[in-house]
């Protein structure tokens, strides 16, 4: 079967998501587990660090050995600044190498005992001997904090026990960390897993049910090794668009599309759309759109010039796929991987970063494979094409030039202005702009790029 029919998302009601409706012979190897829109077909083997379970003191492991791996896919962890604070956004995927089922009853974010950082959270418990500096976990999931971080791939999209883990299945789950008093440089985290052990003898029913409270189930806490994390600036960048007002939908946070694009290609999983971002123009309405909903021209943002971010060059496009009619499910063309971007863009920025413009207009890219660009220059015009509701620019940064094959890496915006947040925003509502540099525009923020003078040539 083609690549391009290989893999792909179901489709959801929202507007700016890059893979949304992929027909169904692509969408069956993807999107079995989606959790809106979240893709849950695991396959591969981790390539950066494979992380293995600390070894337990010959006592505490005399009943059974918790084997289960452990692996970050995409590593080092880069921190960014956004809204005031350092942030770090990444994936821990575990999976159960027993006979028996497990669950997991919590897993805690701890920094280094070698560093130095102020972290909310509970007071911890020492871990596998040694407690980081101030005694508090970076994050701690339980409960329902931990079931509604977790996709189970391959068990749909809203399993019973999201935090059972079966034989030789997998759990990925989703971390977002607020960090503070983070020096710059570079630091360890690791990973504190509470597991319980599901009796291997008990039948199937027993087995998938709930696990009582009161019911003695042998319990294990794994300390995991560190993973590095650095805190240094991300790539600065200029805006992609001019004024504003434009909100980031679907932007970064640990609960969008974006964010959960979980994508298989070439026998490994991907997330290029981490910090991806898709911009539309609201009037002072708080609306897209003025008129006919049906027509691209309604649409405030339609025909905006897309800029370069950065001084670069052109390595791939795609042009002439025509624009569809706006609606959730209307579609010009059939959508695959080689149409699901529409016609883009894509620059590369500085080693091992690369920019992607999709959903342009068709006959407007005002570039060619091997031009130089120099920030500031206009690329081509927002559009509709492609996997495409209504006329938008998606944006995301990462390491590869393939636009979902590759990993979402973060960046920062020298400047912008907010002048709200949410889906309801309208003029009315809005408050006094509010400028941040260097930071990342987070999810549902209503923002403006500022006039700022040419940077020298």
């Amino acid at each position: 079967m083609p690549r391009a029919e290989r893999t792909a998302p179901r489709q959801i009601r929202t507007q700016t998501r890059l893979t949304r409706g992929l027909p169904a012979p692509v969408s069956r190897a993807v999107a079995a587990a989606v959790a809106r829109a979240v893709l849950g077909a695991v396959v591969g083997a981790a390539t950066a660090v494979t992380i293995l379970p600390a070894v337990l003191a010959a006592q505490e492991r005399a009943e059974w050995d918790p084997f289960v791996e452990v692996y970050v896919p995409h590593t080092p962890v880069l921190a960014f600044p956004a809204d005031g604070q350092l942030r770090a956004a990444y994936e821990l995927h575990i999976t159960n190498l027993t006979n028996s089922a497990i669950d997991l009853r919590s897993v805690e974010v701890w920094a280094a005992p070698a560093t130095a950082l102020r972290a909310e959270g509970r007071q911890g418990t020492p871990v596998g001997g040694g407690a980081p500096s101030d005694g508090q976990p970076l994050l701690r999931l339980e409960d329902t904090r931990l079931r509604s971080a977790l996709l189970r791939p391959g068990l749909g999209d809203n399993p019973e026990e999201p935090q059972r883990v079966g034989p030789g299945l997998r759990a990925v789950v989703w971390i977002w960390l607020d960090l503070h008093g983070v020096a710059r440089g570079k630091l360890e985290l690791e990973h504190a897993l509470t597991v319980r052990r599901v009796d291997a003898n008990a039948d199937s029913a027993q087995a998938t049910a709930p696990v009582p409270a009161s019911e003695s189930i042998e319990e294990r806490v794994l300390r995991i090794a560190p993973v590095r994390l650095e805190t240094l600036v991300p790539v600065v960048l200029g805006p992609p668009l001019r004024g504003g007002p434009w909100v980031v939908g679907n932007g970064p946070s640990n609960f969008t599309h974006h964010r959960r694009a979980l994508i298989p290609m070439d026998g490994r999983v991907r997330i290029a759309q981490r910090f991806a971002i898709d911009y539309a123009l609201l009037n002072d309405d708080g609306r897209p759109w003025r008129g006919d909903e049906l027509d691209n021209a309604s649409y405030h943002g339609y025909g905006a010039e897309l800029l370069a971010v950065a001084d670069g060059t052109v390595v791939d496009v795609k042009d002439g796929l025509p624009e569809n009619v706006p609606g959730l499910t209307s579609r010009a063309i059939p959508i695959t991987m080689a149409t699901v971007a529409g016609n883009y863009v894509t620059l590369k920025i500085g080693e091992g970063h690369y920019a992607f413009y999709a959903h342009l207009q068709p006959g407007s890219l005002r570039v060619r494979l091997g031009d130089r660009v120099r920030r500031g220059d206009v690329l081509g015009l927002l559009g509709n094409s492609g996997n495409s509701t209504a006329p938008h620019l998606h944006f995301h940064v990462s390491d590869g030039t393939s636009p979902l094959g590759s990993e979402g890496l973060p960046y920062v915006i020298d400047a912008f202005d907010v002048l709200g947040r949410g889906v309801f925003w309208n003029r009315a509502r809005a408050t006094d702009p509010v400028r941040h540099e260097k930071e990342l525009p987070l999810a549902n923020m209503v923002i403006q790029f500022p006039d700022l003078p040419e940077p020298e040539r």
